[in-house]
């Protein structure tokens, strides 16, 4: 792996409710350090970056004495505008990513575009379901929020799970997976028949 794989972006967002700081890199060695207001939010994190290949550093807090929702969805914002920023135009990268994560009684499978165009299924699970603090509906946020600003198309389908725990980590797991193939470097041009993504 040459130095000129390494590719990195850094984004900022402060609202009334969140302030989050992040500079990421793919295509390195470097471990990417988490701190978040949020404890589950920051174990996620850590699985997203190890399995993405993430490094840089990742700095979220936020009102989540009121609910962690906000905090949530403004990570998966802000970690999508920074993609979208390093991925620029989508040429020279795989573009498509798929992965299965078994943990324990939970199995996710993610299928992952750089499409250009904005979508996210999350299938296979109520999303009241309660986990680590919140339910689903509100992890799912995170991921529509990334999809929105990097411009993706995420499917994720949880095929079992009686721990939402697992459930939880393995969607994350999957999806970091997913993303370390999508962005990997090809050596060749843009991988569309129409010749632009979007």
């Amino acid at each position: 792996m040459s130095g000129t794989d390494v590719r990195g972006a850094a984004r900022t967002r402060t609202t009334r409710e969140t302030e989050i700081s992040l500079e990421i890199t793919v295509g390195g060695q470097q471990a990417a350090v988490v701190a978040t207001s949020f404890a589950p939010l920051g174990h996620m994190l850590d699985a997203l970056c190890l399995y993405a290949g993430i490094g840089g550093r990742v700095s979220a807090a936020g009102d989540v004495a009121v609910d962690p929702h906000h905090l949530i969805e403004d990570v998966g914002w802000v970690l999508g505008e920074a993609f979208d920023d390093l991925l620029s135009s989508r040429e020279g990268i795989a573009r498509y990513g798929l992965a299965v994560v078994p943990m324990d009684d939970a199995l996710v499978r993610a299928a992952l575009d750089f499409s250009g165009r904005a979508y996210c299924r999350l299938g296979g699970i109520a999303p009241e379901t309660l986990a680590l603090g919140t339910d689903l509906g509100t992890w799912r946020e995170f991921f529509w929020a990334f999809c929105r600003t990097a411009g993706a198309t995420l499917h994720l389908d949880v095929l079992a799970g009686e721990n939402s725990h697992h459930v939880v980590e393995a969607m994350f797991k999957a999806t970091g997976m997913a993303l370390r193939q999508a962005t990997a470097l090809t050596g060749g041009g843009l991988l569309s028949t129409k010749g632009v993504i979007g």
